[in-house]
């Protein structure tokens, strides 16, 4: 066994990394790809104003003037829909196992009799899943960075450093409510759907409430919400956003220490 939690997550992950990275660098050089097409084909905007509002509205794209812009179609693609909820997914895949999925395969207890305390685990898989959604996010930075000039995509250093910044932190905190629901549980089923039913709900309601009103005061809530509505791709950095992000992710993982530390392990 490695001798610290962080390196042995780190270390789980190294091989299912690389695909991550070589699915979201793909993912990224695709739509910057498309770009040029979308740009050229001025029928397309008769479809999609044909398209229900509220469809566009969860694809990041209920204003059809701001999809045709280069930030905005980016930002609909990579940072309203398909990006983030990959980084999303790979977040609550590491945030589950930290504890609820040591605890299902039954080898919390081998972890336990190293010298590592509870809280130590939690803690360290938490830095272990910082920095592996970093690489992630890193990746879509590099892959905008190299592209931009290219696709002729207009966007500035700043904003694309500030979206990736913030779709880093929207799954960092997905992932840490995944961390809490398993020190609190123990269970991977339940920390699995917790975390999904959360995503699911932030999602559609950040979507939605863009053509519905009365949803509203339900999205303040949705940190889909927090990270988008300040649209970094175009203005940069939403500092009070992150701030949120990061507070409230840091929130849940002491959350996780409590409740991992308080529970007796099943063995």
């Amino acid at each position: 066994m490695l001798r610290s939690v962080f390196g042995k997550t780190i270390w789980e992950r190294r091989i299912g990394l690389v695909w991550w990275v070589l699915g979201i660098a793909a993912l990224a050089m695709l739509t910057v790809a498309f770009w040029p097409t979308l740009r050229d084909q001025p029928d397309l905007t008769e479809f999609l104003e044909s398209l229900p509002p509220g469809l566009l509205a969860l694809f990041g794209g209920a204003d059809i003037d701001v999809l045709f812009t280069p930030a905005g179609f980016v930002s609909s693609r990579l940072y309203a829909s398909i990006g983030p909820i990959m980084l999303i997914v790979f977040a609550i895949s590491i945030g589950t196992r930290v504890v609820a999925g040591e605890e299902d395969r039954g080898t919390m207890d081998l972890l336990l009799a190293q010298p590592v305390t509870r809280t130590r685990i939690v803690i360290e898989g938490a830095a272990a899943m910082v920095v592996l959604v970093a690489v992630l996010a890193a990746t879509l930075l590099a892959v905008l960075l190299a592209t931009n000039p290219a696709f002729d995509l207009e966007l500035t250093v700043t904003a694309v450093l500030a979206a990736n910044v913030g779709v880093m932190l929207l799954a960092v905190l997905h992932g840490a409510l995944a961390l809490a629901v398993g020190g609190l549980t123990g269970n991977r089923a339940v920390t699995l759907g917790v975390a999904t039913a959360v995503v699911v709900f932030g999602w559609f309601i950040n979507g939605l409430a863009e053509v519905v009103d009365q949803l509203k005061p339900a999205q303040r809530v949705s940190p889909f919400h927090w990270f988008l509505q300040g649209s970094p791709l175009t203005n940069g950095f939403d500092w009070p956003a992150n701030v949120l992000m990061a507070l409230v992710a840091t929130g849940l993982v002491a959350i996780a220490v409590w409740g991992f530390n308080r529970r007796d392990v099943a063995t």
